[in-house]
């Protein structure tokens, strides 16, 4: 199930302000959403935590809000959760943060990231990111392959987006990403 998201900005006329509070109004219309064969739209909780980056827990530490470790004090997730184990999953995260992570700069410099517990570990599979382009990403975003999917990260109002998927559903992703950001544009 796909919940709505409304949106509090900093106090300004800007509207490009950045966002400080996410709230239903703010999120994509599951209505809008493209149909993937096997799989159903979901929305979770708007999360309201701090939390503080664990940044030393990964090697380089600048490169861990592209793992998925970001400085937030909100998040939420979209996902298209598929009905077999066979699918694979789209997952969108959004999450508001006082310093939002620059993946245009960081994507190219970061290489492989690892998680330091698990690096002498035999198996540990470490993060390999490689730049690459994706149709339809927006100049604030840089894409990436990572492990076999497709990564689209960026900053957009203090927002920062991730989303991760398969080649296969660029297309999709790449829609419900970019009207995701045009939501946070009209907020």
């Amino acid at each position: 199930m796909l919940v709505l998201a409304s949106c509090s900005t900093a106090h300004s006329d800007d509207p490009a302000a950045p966002i400080t509070k996410l709230t239903k109004a703010m999120l994509v219309d599951p209505a809008s959403l493209p149909a993937v064969e096997g799989g159903e739209w979901q929305v979770g909780k708007i999360r309201s935590e701090d939390s503080p980056p664990r940044a030393d827990t990964y090697v380089p530490p600048e490169c861990a809000p592209l793992v998925g470790d970001v400085n937030h004090t909100q998040r939420v997730s979209i996902r298209n959760m598929p009905d077999s184990l066979d699918r694979r999953v789209i997952n969108f995260w959004l999450y508001v943060t006082p310093n939002p992570p620059d993946a245009i700069d960081l994507v190219p410099k970061c290489g492989t990231v690892s998680e330091k517990y698990l690096m002498d570990k035999p198996g540990n599979r470490p993060f390999i990111l490689t730049p690459t382009a994706v149709p339809g990403t927006p100049s604030w975003a840089a894409a990436a392959t990572m492990n076999d999917s497709i990564y689209v990260m960026g900053s957009y109002r203090g927002v920062f987006f991730r989303a991760d998927f398969n080649p296969e559903h660029t297309d999709v992703a790449m829609k419900v990403f970019n009207d995701q950001a045009a939501k946070l544009a009209a907020a």
